[in-house]
């Protein structure tokens, strides 16, 4: 099995950040999440200051309890095509290179 078909056979993604990101609150987010939403799968990520500037709640859950996470899983499970659109739908629309290299050309005035 191929780096991508991982992904693919995979159901979600639940990560849990290095405590300094967290502590901090730095916005990191994981290269592997952005994979997971790419491949059009619901990531659960741990509360690094991310969601200030990345859509949560469908496609992508920022947790900082295990209530956070339970909530996330139950939101998924109840309609996991929908989580699953909202996924790749994020990705397309947050982290894809094009947009955003051109929404920071403008942001920048250049």
């Amino acid at each position: 099995m191929g780096y991508q078909d991982f992904f693919r056979n995979s159901r979600a993604e639940w990560t849990v950040a290095k405590d300094q990101n967290v502590r901090l609150q730095s916005g990191w987010f994981s290269e592997r999440d952005a994979c997971y939403l790419a491949s059009g799968k619901p990531v659960i990520a741990q509360s690094t200051g991310f969601e200030h500037y990345l859509p949560t709640g469908k496609g992508l859950f920022a947790f900082h309890t295990i209530d956070d996470v339970i909530a996330a899983v139950a939101t998924i499970e109840s309609d996991y095509a929908s989580a699953c659109r909202a996924a790749r739908s994020l990705a397309e629309e947050s982290l894809d290179a094009g947009r955003v290299c051109r929404k920071f050309l403008e942001d920048i005035a250049l």
